[in-house]
């Protein structure tokens, strides 16, 4: 939609349609001033990034050969998901989680916060953290027990670099039924130790909706 509110020019009628999978969902989205920009969503059980043009085209030199032009697919354990996106370098970050990492086999079948990075010309980028996946948010960061990362992660850039990541948790812990869980990352995806010389901070609260400004995270949920 145009800055006039009717269809934008570049784009016939408005509006286009991305047959990504028979089992799919919409994931994120971000876009460049020209129109341009990146697609995500879930495809049968893995993660399908899109790369499109300034007219809303998948861009077919966005191709590794795991999916099809414009599309690149990936998994991380049984299954992975994104929620969001966000432009580094040349490539892209998928925010999400996944379920039974590979990283921990005898974790059993938990959700964990992850992020999955891809390169300029699509395909993983195994130069990113373990082979191009990023744990933010594992499921053993509560003693005694376990958190399952349950609903959409949020992400946001630091203005001194990096980025901060919350997301919403339940847990075994009898006491804390629904939590949540954060973490600060550097450029590269690795954890950062907060001030308290923790990796992460889990709150006993199960939020609904946040905002995320500048390394500071205002949230509203049930305590």
């Amino acid at each position: 939609i145009g800055a006039d509110g009717q269809p934008h020019p570049s784009i016939p009628g408005g509006f286009v349609a991305y047959a990504l999978d028979r089992y799919q969902a919409t994931g994120g989205l971000s876009l460049n001033p020209d129109g341009s920009g990146w697609i995500s969503g879930y495809c049968s059980s893995s993660i399908c990034i899109g790369r499109i043009t300034s007219s809303g085209a998948l861009d077919p030199t966005w191709d590794d050969g795991s999916y099809f032009p414009g599309l690149t697919k990936a998994k991380f354990g049984e299954y992975s998901m994104s929620y969001g996106i966000i432009p580094v370098g040349d490539g892209v970050w998928s925010y999400g989680r996944c379920a039974t990492n590979p990283l921990y086999p005898d974790a059993g079948r938990v959700r964990e916060g992850c992020l999955v990075a891809f390169g300029e010309s699509g395909g993983v980028d195994t130069t990113t953290g373990i082979n191009g996946h990023i744990n933010f948010l594992p499921s053993d960061v509560v003693a005694d027990g376990n958190l399952r990362v349950d609903n959409a992660p949020s992400i946001a850039p630091l203005s001194t670099g990096g980025y901060i990541v919350v997301a919403s948790c339940t847990t075994n812990v009898e006491s804390w039924a629904a939590v949540t869980g954060g973490t600060q990352l550097d450029d590269a995806g690795n954890l950062v130790a907060l001030p308290s010389g923790d990796l992460f901070t889990v709150l006993p609260v199960d939020y609904r909706s946040l905002d995320i400004v500048d390394g500071r995270v205002m949230a509203i949920g049930v305590c």
